[in-house]
């Protein structure tokens, strides 16, 4: 048998119908797995006006189970005697048992779980999981103390073909649910009442009250009513989700907008019509048109026109706006708009605007410093950096948030300013998201890892710091992306740490807590952690070689890749490494090596080898540097067999640990060896 749930609610935005819908199958996935209730499969419905699934195939009883419990240890639960001592009679009571059994030395019971009837316990679960079903934003409405996403209509439940009973947030569930508000035929705006035999009839009954209540029946149509007026045309992904759970029943309709309206820059006109109206714009030849598509749910043969009509007048009056905000900026220049930014508050305790473009500007020309940058390039930096941000003082960006970057490029380009300036000035947010491109070019680079760290900086330092998924400044993203421009641009590739040192010491805080710098390390650590093992880089070698030293960490990364060519030898080598660190890890400090206190030959050959070392190890590390390594692990094998290291003469035993403490300092330099599993 099938079981069916509905909640029918008033209008859910549509942004979020999606993720409940997968937050509820979770739920109740996870709590018939935990009940012993088999099923065949979770299938969800649902709009914007409903949440709906069907478990498919869903067991009449639980399934039969036998509970292990392991209890306190025997010498502590059984006399000598074999009589149960307090603890061992606490343990039994606990559990409702007289008696247990002796599994591995530990008191142990078996008990048999009582297998009952799926409908003796499915209604429990179900408000479970409605309860624990994570809700982005809930409501409270009337005397109800339930809270949910929003009121509360209806709640379908049928179980085979009987009404498996259970109350929801006022409402009791019986077999009655609704067609489509307007285009079903009924006498309320709840729409004709339909009464449901059993589940398998739900999709079928409301697609003849003209609902499709499976998302992906909506989305076809959509895509297919599209197709069939334009074939080439692609639809955006976010905007066709969430086209999907703005309807019931779509249907497509087309308006227009006067030509004149595309002299304004085109984004900003797929903006207005994709985020705000929900529109779908139509290009031809790869150049946007003054057509567009209406998706609409109460269509009938003859309110179309009126549909349209009224949409024509709302997305000319957005567009209207749209070319008054155009116009308005472009008749100024940017320094009327950087003027603007020092009145713009950026954070309250980090300054306007203005005094963040400041601290970008200083930490780009420190990091240019850095990476050796030629001095023909700070001009055009200093030129980017300083108008970076000029466009959030704009009506057009005021107004269109999400166009902030590309309004500053278009303006740009009309005023004058140089293209490669212009264009820095849009990339310079990127990456804005995973999976994005990189900036093109190596200043719009720089000015992107200045911004990025400048924030997530200037966060920390005022206790803004991620949690969980706690994240509203996306901090985690920018340092994603901080990362990964360091990491992919060689001339760029330095150390975090000074970055995070120049960017806190830029802030306008007279006191910063102290343990902000460890945190800070600690946050670029986990994310660059995160970035390796996304790059298929084995967790322990990225313990091994993980440090906010970028070249360093580079050139570590290419040489356990050139050791691990040939395993016998890598593993020699670690072996050797960590033999030496676990000998000298109680040794502080290395005192001065007497090389007249040696004793045998390996220990000469064993200096010598380790001096080279430690001087290459201050080098871009080659090829040979790097096999090298597999010399010196041989020669350790033949000292640890030939020299006792913790000599009787005291003098002869700290000149041999400080030997190897010089030579695990080398280790050290090129990997954590330790953390390498063989």
């Amino acid at each position: 048998m099938d079981y069916l749930l509905e909640i029918g609610t008033e209008e859910i935005p549509s942004r979020f119908v999606d993720t409940l819908l997968e937050g509820l199958r979770k739920q109740f996935e996870t709590r018939l797995t935990q009940s012993r209730i088999t099923f065949d499969a979770i299938l969800t419905y649902g709009s914007y006006r409903r949440l709906a699934l069907v478990i498919q195939n869903i067991a009449a009883t639980q399934a039969a189970s036998t509970l292990t419990i392991k209890g306190p240890p025997v010498k502590i639960a059984l006399t000598e005697q074999g009589d149960y001592t307090p603890a061992g009679l606490g343990f039994l009571k606990k559990n409702g048992q007289t008696s247990s059994t002796v599994v591995d030395g530990y008191l142990t019971l078996s008990i048999e779980q009582k297998a009952n009837a799926t409908p003796d316990v499915l209604g429990d679960l179900v408000l479970q999981s409605l309860q624990d079903l994570y809700l982005p934003i809930a409501m409270h409405w009337g005397h109800e103390a339930t809270s949910f996403i929003r009121p509360v209509h209806w709640v379908v439940s049928l179980l085979g073909l009987n009404v498996l009973p259970l109350s929801f947030a006022g409402q009791s569930a019986d077999r009655l649910t609704y067609g489509h508000r307007f285009l079903s035929g009924g006498e309320t705006l709840e729409g004709r009442p339909l009464s449901l035999s059993a589940a398998s009839v739900y999709v079928e009954t409301l697609r003849k009250a003209s609902v499709l209540v499976a998302p992906k029946d909506r989305e076809d149509s959509i895509v297919r009513q599209v197709h069939a007026l334009y074939p080439d045309l692609s639809i955006d992904d976010e905007l066709l989700l969430e086209l999907t759970y703005l309807v019931e029943y779509p249907t497509l309709l087309e308006g227009h907008f006067e030509a004149p309206y595309l002299a304004i820059p085109e984004k900003i006109l797929i903006i207005t019509m994709k985020k705000h109206q929900k529109y779908i714009p139509v290009f031809k030849n790869g150049k946007l048109t003054n057509t567009f598509l209406i998706t609409a749910d109460n269509v009938t043969p003859t309110n179309a026109p009126t549909i349209i009509a009224g949409n024509e007048r709302v997305v000319r009056a957005r567009l209207s706006d749209a070319r008054f905000y155009f116009e308005d900026d472009i008749s100024k220049q940017a320094p009327f708009f950087l003027d603007k930014l020092a009145s713009i508050t950026y954070q309250q305790e980090l300054g306007s605007i203005s005094d963040k473009v400041a601290r970008n500007l200083a930490l780009a020309l420190y990091l240019g410093h850095l990476t050796q940058l030629s001095p023909d390039q700070h001009k055009p930096l200093t030129e980017l950096l300083t108008l970076s941000k000029f466009d959030l003082a704009t009506h057009m960006v005021i107004e269109f948030t999400e166009l902030q970057g590309y309004v500053g490029e278009q303006y740009a380009l009309i005023w004058g300013i140089s293209p490669a300036i212009a264009k820095g000035i849009a990339q310079h947010y990127r990456p804005a998201f995973a999976g994005d491109d990189l900036p093109n070019s190596l200043l719009a680079r720089i000015a992107s890892v200045a911004d990025k760290v400048d924030s997530i900086v200037g966060h920390f330092a005022i206790g803004h710091i991620p949690s969980g998924s706690f994240d509203p400044y996306a901090l985690r993203r920018q340092a994603n992306g901080v990362i990964q421009i360091l990491i992919e641009t060689p001339d760029l590739t330095c150390d975090i740490r000074h970055l995070i040192e120049k960017a806190l010491a830029n802030l306008p805080l007279t006191t910063i807590p102290e343990e902000t710098r460890s945190k800070l390390d600690e946050f670029f650590l986990q994310r660059l952690a995160t970035l390796l093992r996304d790059r298929a880089i084995p967790q322990d070698i990225v313990s091994a070689v993980l440090t906010l030293d970028l070249p360093c960490l580079m050139k570590r990364l290419a040489a356990i890749k050139l050791l691990q060519l040939d395993a016998p030898v890598f593993s020699k080598i670690v072996e050797a490494a960590v033999r030496v660190a676990n000998i000298t890890k109680a040794i502080t400090a290395i005192k001065a090596i007497n090389p007249q206190l040696f004793e045998l030959p390996i220990e000469t050959t064993l200096w010598k080898t380790t001096r080279v070392l430690q001087s290459a190890v201050q080098n871009n590390w080659d090829a040979n540097f790097i096999l090298s390594l597999g010399t010196i692990a041989k020669e350790l094998s033949t000292y640890f067999e030939e020299v006792m290291v913790m000599a009787n003469d005291s003098a002869v035993k700290t000149n041999r640990l400080s030997v190897l403490k010089t030579l695990n300092s080398v280790f050290n330099q090129i990997a954590d060896f330790k953390a390498i599993a063989l």
